[in-house]
């Protein structure tokens, strides 16, 4: 039998990749039983602050762009419908170019740096936006400074889930994201209603522009003086600094010492080894090796239709109700906030619970969005409930991907996968003026069958990617 084996170089190699995928294995479950040891304190505290702030950025930003088009088409600079229209797609163009320059920055330059810079980008653009004497130079400025922060989403995603443990990581992540997008949205409606943004003979939409930069320095200083570089991506380089990183962690935690001993540190090390050698390959080409090639095509769909339909709704909302106010009208902007909430909820509840798991929410969701879009289209009557359920899966499917793109890919390429995602779903949302409002030339209610059809593409996307990562460890070998 010893000589069968010895003389069958087959049966060697399998014996020799299972040893290895077992030892890999090991030492991951090391890197997750230390995080779970980091536990929560005052470092995850100031750490879950700084990243639901991006996330609040980028939900004021969605309702600034659509203020700004009313207040200078209809009451400071009365730019055309054609110049707003502009605007609006550039500064969403901005943003698909940030979370693009994300996939070439922050796998290689980390996490910690990059959210600082671009932190102070955003603050210091965002300031001179502010002040803009012309619409080109503002047109300019938001672009700029869109792009800017574009950078932050990927890395702030990214940063939740590799320094959480893998038992509550899809519920902090949709807390601090989801959460923090619906705050964005609140807070800058208390703004533009307190100090009358809208209103003839004042600047006051200026005004609204400085207090929405008050959360991004805010994020700055924390990230200056407390965060730290994410140890998983430290690892790849040098673990004996990460560490040390996962002790500063701990003790700004519980005020005392992370015990972490030699045979530990050695096996760390020997992890960063077997990391090193998948560094050698473009993070951006490693999203098309292997299985991961069927991964992040079923992804870049996803983020595609899913965007679309998240976007798309409420945009379409006030020209379906025949509202002439749009989203001026105040009680629009916060019904259309209080339809995402129970989406939310949802998502929180359910997507650390075994029996559902990311990939089974994210297709159900988009099945019962093809259901209800249909129904939307064919019972007129009960459009409004319709639409409403229709946001919620949408809302539901929204939470979801995000934490699973980022579980889906390897720590050397996991901020491409995620850019690179969140990229194309930014092309989505720019499609929804020119689409959208295509087809509600034709007809109001044919725009559901146009989301029904996506739906059933995203379900069938959804159903093909390969396995679920609820409660799974990063960078196991699947």
């Amino acid at each position: 039998m010893e000589e069968t084996e010895l003389l069958n170089p087959r049966n060697s190699n399998t014996l020799d990749i299972a040893e290895n995928k077992k030892s890999s294995d090991t030492k991951n479950h090391l890197i997750e039983r230390i995080i779970e040891e980091i536990g929560y304190g005052k470092y995850t505290f100031l750490l879950y602050l700084m990243i639901s702030i991006i996330s609040v950025i980028d939900g004021s930003e969605a309702l600034i762009t659509a203020l700004v088009n009313y207040i200078l088409s209809k009451v400071v600079w009365l730019r055309s419908s054609e110049d707003m229209s502009m605007y609006s797609t550039l500064v969403y163009t901005g943003l698909f170019i940030g979370t693009l320059l994300s996939v070439t920055i922050a796998d290689r330059l980390g996490r910690r740096k990059p959210i600082i810079i671009f932190l102070s980008l955003a603050l210091g653009i965002g300031i001179i936006s502010s002040l803009s004497p012309s619409f080109t130079f503002l047109i300019i400025t938001r672009t700029l400074y869109t792009m800017s922060f574009g950078v932050l989403i990927p890395l702030g995603v990214t940063y939740v889930m590799e320094t959480t443990s893998k038992a509550v990581r899809g519920k902090v992540n949709i807390f601090l994201t989801s959460g923090g997008y619906a705050a964005g949205e609140i807070y800058t409606i208390i703004f533009a209603y307190a100090v009358g943004a809208e209103k003839e003979g004042t600047s006051s939409w200026r005004v609204l522009m400085w207090w929405i930069l008050v959360p991004i320095l805010i994020a700055l200083v924390i990230s200056i003086m407390y965060l730290k570089e994410s140890p998983r991506f430290v690892i790849l380089k040098n673990p004996i600094q990460a560490v040390e990183i996962f002790r500063e962690m701990f003790k700004m935690n519980h005020q005392s010492e992370l015990v972490v001993d030699s045979s530990e540190i050695a096996e760390i090390q020997e992890l960063s080894i077997a990391h090193q050698k998948k560094m050698n390959v473009n993070p951006f080409f490693e999203l098309f090796r292997g299985e991961n090639r069927r991964i992040t095509t079923c992804l870049w769909v996803l983020w595609y239709i899913i965007l679309f339909m998240f976007t798309g709704i409420p945009f379409m909302m006030p020209l379906i109700s025949g509202s002439e106010e749009g989203f001026l009208d105040y009680r629009t902007l916060i019904y259309s906030v209080a339809t995402e909430i129970p989406g939310h909820i949802i998502s929180y509840s359910l997507i650390e619970n075994p029996c559902f798991g990311r990939k089974k929410i994210l297709y159900v969701s988009l099945f019962a969005c093809a259901i209800f879009s249909f129904s939307a289209y064919l019972f007129e009557s009960y459009f409004l409930l319709f639409s409403c359920l229709v946001r919620l899966g949408a809302c539901i499917s929204y939470d979801i991907i995000s934490p699973y793109t980022s579980e889906l890919y390897h720590t050397n390429c996991r901020v491409s996968g995620t850019g690179c995602g969140v990229a194309l779903g930014r092309v989505g949302s720019l499609m929804v003026p020119w689409l959208i409002v295509g087809v509600l030339n034709i007809t109001d209610v044919k725009a559901y069958v146009v989301f029904g059809c996506l739906s059933v593409v995203g379900f069938i996307a959804s159903i093909l990617i390969p396995y679920d990562t609820t409660g799974k460890e990063l960078d196991k070998e699947k």
